[in-house]
């Protein structure tokens, strides 16, 4: 649900968790031209009522034709959502900066490694990512690598070289969902709105050594409790422990609109002064200053 639309207030929860910034077009035409030839690709010609009907008509499986998370933004028949100056009228982020998203609490968070598997399907990618952000970085670019140490470096202590292609992909997690959800918890706590931080750093036993993190939507099975439905008999004791924690927060927060939860550590509310977030690792849950306070100021500085 957008927190930029003018949808009726009672069609929203009282309480809303976020994970990342919407991307939104601004480009009404652009968005236009892309239902065209939607319809075009679906043999629906002209602009009339009959075309909205045969459009109407379409079953869920030829509207959806195989669009996803990874193909959606190389076709040419999907545009995304975009601001009609109607339903959506404005950004996201434009949203936040002004306060006009809903005055309720709120859990956001992202994982550590959001985007950590890209250097594997797409090194070549990740690579050109890593070398246009330190383009960007400019003088910068010593103090921005300094930010994203220890994790790229790769080989025995004499061919010691930077690991472009994770560098790349650990870029683009966190300017896609991480630095994203902590904008958002600022621009929160500076609307004197309660807010928690939370950061998810936790790999399943049975994937120890074989990723590199916590990857994007990896947390879900714990916030749900559902780690035996996704991973069965190797979802073991030091797993549930992690689920455990998670859950307990977030079931305590849909009730109060407070993640309190007795015996576990206490998670305060974000600001920017304290920088405070909940970690959920192999110790369960710690709470602690932003690790990736640096990281997060350095890519801001440069992007």
């Amino acid at each position: 649900m957008d927190e930029a639309s003018k949808v009726s207030p009672d069609l929203y929860l009282n309480k809303k968790v976020l994970n990342k910034l919407t991307q939104i077009n601004d480009q009404e035409q652009y968005a236009e031209d892309y239902g065209i030839a939607f319809a075009k690709s679906v043999g629906v010609e002209g602009s009339d009522q009959q075309a909205l009907k045969q459009l109407r008509l379409l079953p869920a499986d030829k509207v959806v034709s195989g669009l996803n998370l990874s193909s959606m933004n190389n076709v040419m028949t999907y545009s995304g959502p975009m601001i009609d100056g109607k339903l959506v009228v404005e950004s996201d982020e434009d949203g936040f900066s002004k306060g006009h998203q809903m005055k309720i609490p709120h859990i956001v968070g992202a994982n550590e490694l959001e985007w950590g598997f890209l250097d594997d399907f797409a090194p070549q990618a990740a690579k050109g990512i890593a070398a246009r952000t330190l383009e960007k970085a400019g003088e910068r670019r010593k103090q921005f690598m300094s930010a994203y140490q220890p994790h790229l470096l790769r080989g025995n202590k004499n061919t010691r070289d930077i690991d472009l292609a994770l560098l790349g992909s650990m870029i683009h997690g966190d300017t896609a969902f991480v630095e994203p959800s902590r904008y958002v918890a600022r621009k929160l706590a500076a609307n004197s709105q309660p807010v928690w931080l939370y950061r998810f750093n936790y790999v399943p036993t049975h994937l120890v050594g074989k990723v590199k993190g916590a990857y994007h939507a990896t947390e879900i099975p714990y916030v749900f409790n559902t780690g035996i439905q996704q991973y069965g008999d190797n979802f073991t004791q030091a797993d549930q422990k992690v689920a455990d924690f998670m859950h307990n927060y977030w079931v305590d927060f849909a009730k109060s609109g407070t993640p309190a939860v007795i015996n576990q550590p206490v998670w305060t509310t974000y600001d920017q002064k304290n920088e405070q977030v909940i970690e959920f690792n192999t110790m369960g849950a710690e709470a602690k200053k932003d690790p990736l306070f640096e990281r997060l100021n350095e890519l801001e500085l440069t992007l």
